[in-house]
């Protein structure tokens, strides 16, 4: 280590054992001090730096997860692990272009990263669906329906990475995402006027529209979630909180609220224009396939019948089994 004189060196190696052994026994907070601790000394050190990716990549922080594991690759260029964390986070990320460097570089004989080139860039044939009723309607509970069906299921966290491609209405990505797997559901897949271009992409393609029993009931269990995991329940989230919160990338609550709901800094859930935007995108799906019945399933996940239509719609089996009910509020 360049510059790191044998005192130092002897520090580094207790905080490194002190790190590992917090780290190994999920003492999450104090592990990270002691890496950090290490970086003071020594700011390019790799496995200081890969082990701070883990744990950033452990609370779903992928963006400083991927910068840790940048600089772990740096500092050991041969060292394989580093690699495959650095394309981890890069498949979650939607980073496909560095993805594919990645996999076609010094480590391509490695196995996580094959299987994850062929996560990112195979399944471009076969049925697709599209869960595209809007969060807190049983979209986790059809996500795992589909699933216990045998619909491999994209995955969630790299599709809310491009909510401001939805944004910007660049579906590019989107469809890039959309055939890397069977089904899909939540962010971007929910948000208003996605189904309208993954219909052109994928023609026979299936959507499935979750609703509630009614929009109030609805509201309820989107703010009552929200109040949950943004404040400990104590208080509907202010602005503040919807910008802090950690999830997805910095300021994804925030951002989503805005461009879903409308929020507002003053009232980010007002009621009247949070009801009006799940009315208007159950419509607007509704309307979109009013003369194609047989590409478009409603659904209320909380009916008994729900399994049997979700079967019946898909082609599949119907075995007695019943739609499981997950993230319950």
């Amino acid at each position: 280590m360049p510059g790191v004189r044998a005192d130092q060196l002897y520090r580094i190696s207790t905080w490194l054992k002190e790190g590992v052994a917090h780290h190994q026994a999920g003492n999450l907070q104090q592990a990270e001090r002691s890496y950090r601790q290490i970086l003071g000394l020594d700011p390019r050190h790799p496995a200081a730096h890969n082990n701070l990716g883990d744990i950033a990549f452990r609370l779903r922080r992928f963006s400083p997860a991927g910068k840790h594991f940048q600089q772990a690759l740096a500092g050991a260029p041969g060292t394989r692990q580093y690699a495959e964390n650095l394309a981890k986070c890069q498949y979650i990320l939607g980073d496909w272009e560095a993805l594919r460097a990645m996999g076609e570089g010094p480590h391509a004989g490695s196995a996580t990263l094959s299987l994850l080139m062929s996560r990112a860039f195979g399944v471009r044939h076969g049925q697709k669906v599209f869960c595209v009723g809007c969060n807190k309607t049983g979209t986790t509970s059809i996500e795992r329906a589909l699933a216990d069906l045998g619909f491999r299921m994209g995955l969630q966290s790299r599709g809310e990475r491009l909510a401001r491609d939805w944004r910007k209405q660049d579906f590019r990505r989107i469809v890039q995402l959309a055939e890397t797997a069977d089904a899909f559901q939540d962010i971007p897949f929910s948000l208003p006027g996605t189904y309208r271009a993954l219909d052109s992409h994928f023609p026979g393609a299936k959507f499935i529209l979750t609703i509630r029993d009614d929009p109030e009931q609805w509201y309820r269990s989107i703010t009552s979630f929200h109040s949950k995991i943004m404040t400990g329940g104590t208080r509907l989230p202010m602005a503040d909180d919807l910008r802090k919160f950690e999830y997805g990338y910095p300021g994804f609550s925030w951002e989503i609220c805005q461009w879903v709901f409308g929020a507002t800094e003053e009232s980010p859930y007002d009621k009247g224009r949070c009801i009006d935007s799940y009315m208007r995108h159950n419509h607007a799906v509704e309307r979109y396939f009013k003369d194609r019945p047989q590409d478009l399933l409603v659904i209320n996940v909380s009916q008994p019948d729900a399994m049997r239509r979700l079967c019946d719609f898909l082609g599949r089996e119907w075995k007695g089994q019943q739609v499981p009910h997950l993230n319950k509020t």
